[in-house]
């Protein structure tokens, strides 16, 4: 990156973090005091504002690191390539697992920060570090994993297709995309938890209301199964799995131990809400067409930069592009965040509807928000910026408004 592009760089991360971090509304803060007690606010809000301030700490850091490894690309894909004596795959490999390395390294102290010592120190979460460290390493192992086949086959894609490679790539990463998602509840997550039958538990007497509520919605499923979350923490949700036909509801004990079944009932009709809608297809297409766009404009960065220092690529297939290819995913992904959240909280709005009607009962959908606030330390009243930026959900505030307008008159 030349002078003037770090200091734009620079610019512009500074102007995000104010903006998504410090600048705040007093109508928002009103309108949270409707609901919420003054304690509960500010709670919220200073949890929230350190926790945005290790992610921004740790974006500047990472880019920082991106940056570098573009700059000196050149250099280190050279190294790589006498190291393999010449041969791309293996050298593209040793620089994406570099990269890796470098990048875990430095996310380390963020990661440990906000995954394990801040919740701790907040009490969410009374986990060892040592705990925290093995989910950690697995997550890593994982990533490593499919990050190294998702290389191999890129390079084979550039080397087989050198202009039209980003067609059968962005069909490859939707797939990718799809087969993780359908499995991850299925074979990856044991790996992080243990998960029992309802019946088994000494809330069986729930899995009645769970299939009654589940016939309503019209959505078919073969279990109801326990996720021992409070492993982790004290943070509740509940989710549904499953691949084709077989569908598996999912609660989390500390769901189960900290709300009324009421509630339950209602945060698991939030969920069909997104079965009922297709929400899990739509955001599939939606990330179809991301794909598409993305490695669409990435396969002309490294194009025009053939030939061009500071990496004088070869081709596409060049191990010298990879910190390019990187560095433009970085920001594409950036760029289309605002985008991908504004349609998550269209999703999540459907959903609460859903969830209204089902349940036929607006008043435990408020509680159970309100429930789930104190339990997972939310903001009620977060920065505009941080909400058109990153926000996936509607505030709470504002889904209980939604909730309290279907009230009867």
């Amino acid at each position: 990156m030349t002078p003037r592009l770090q200091l734009v760089a620079v610019a512009l991360l500074a102007g995000l973090f104010a903006w998504t971090t410090l600048v705040r509304t007093s109508g928002a803060d009103e309108r949270a005091a409707r609901h919420f007690d003054r304690a509960t606010i500010d709670r919220g809000m200073r949890y929230a504002f350190e926790r945005r301030c290790m992610f921004w700490a740790d974006t500047a850091a990472q880019l920082v690191l991106l940056a570098a490894t573009v700059r000196w690309g050149r250099w280190l894909a050279d190294g790589c390539e006498r190291a393999c004596r010449g041969r791309r795959l293996p050298a593209i490999l040793l620089l994406g697992a570099g990269f890796f390395l470098c990048s875990s390294l430095v996310d380390l102290p963020f990661a440990a920060a906000r995954g394990w010592a801040h919740p701790r120190a907040w009490g969410l979460t009374d986990r060892s570090f040592s705990s925290w460290l093995l989910d950690h390493g697995k997550e890593l192992a994982l990533a490593a994993a499919m990050g190294a086949a998702a290389l191999a086959v890129l390079h084979l894609l550039q080397r087989r297709f050198p202009r039209r490679w980003w067609i059968p790539a962005a069909a490859g990463a939707t797939a990718l995309s799809c087969l993780i998602s359908l499995v991850y509840p299925i074979w990856i997550a044991p790996l992080f938890n243990d998960f029992t039958p309802l019946t088994r538990t000494e809330h069986a007497a729930l899995e009645p209301r769970v299939r009654a509520l589940a016939e309503r919605a019209g959505v078919p499923f073969d279990e109801i199964v326990v996720m021992d979350a409070s492993r982790q923490g004290r943070h509740t949700n509940a989710f549904f799995a499953g691949i084709g036909g077989t569908r598996t509801v999912v609660l989390y004990d500390t769901l189960l131990m900290s709300h009324t079944p009421d509630e339950v009932e209602s945060i698991l009709a939030h969920e069909l809400g997104h079965w009922r809608r297709d929400h899990v297809l739509k955001g599939t297409l939606l990330t179809a067409a991301g794909a598409f766009l993305v490695l669409f404009l990435a396969a002309l960065v490294l194009a025009r930069a053939v030939g061009r220092p500071p990496l004088l690529l070869r081709d596409a297939a060049d191990p010298a592009a990879l910190p390019l290819l990187l560095l433009v995913l970085f920001v594409a992904s950036w760029a289309a965040t605002p985008v991908e959240s504004a349609v998550s909280r269209r999703f999540e709005r459907e959903a609460d509807r859903d969830s209204i009607e089902l349940t036929g009962n607006p008043d435990v959908f408020v509680e159970a928000q309100k429930h789930l606030v104190r339990d997972n330390i939310l903001d009620v009243a977060p920065p505009p910026g941080w909400v058109w930026m990153f926000a996936s959900h509607p505030t709470p505030v504002e889904r209980i408004e939604a909730a309290l307008a279907t009230r009867p008159r």
